[in-house]
C-alpha cells in the first residue's frame, strides 16, 4: 500500500509530515478511491464471520493508544524537569 491509499477525506494518517507533504508535492491530481457502504458492510460481515469482535478490536486499540501517550507524555515531563 502506498501513500495515496491512506490519504482519504474525513480520514486520520499516522504517516510521518514529510511524507504526506513530499507526495502532495510530487503528484498529480490523484482520483478518489471510490468508497461504497456495501463494500464496507461486506467487509465488517466477513471480519465478523471470521470470528473476529471488532469492538473488541477497537477497545484494544484505545487502550494501547492512550497506554503509549500517557508513557510518551510522562518522558516528555520527566525531560522538563
Amino acid at each position: 500500500m502506498s501513500i495515496k491509499e491512506l490519504l482519504l477525506p474525513n480520514s486520520i494518517n499516522t504517516a510521518p509530515l514529510a511524507t504526506i507533504k513530499a507526495f502532495i508535492a510530487s503528484s498529480k491530481a490523484c482520483k478518489p478511491i471510490e468508497l461504497r457502504s456495501d463494500w464496507i458492510e461486506n467487509f465488517f460481515h466477513s471480519v465478523e464471520a471470521n470470528g473476529i469482535d471488532m469492538n473488541v478490536v477497537c477497545d484494544e486499540l484505545m487502550d494501547e493508544g492512550l497506554r503509549a501517550f500517557k508513557e510518551a507524555f510522562v518522558e516528555i515531563l520527566n525531560e522538563l524537569k
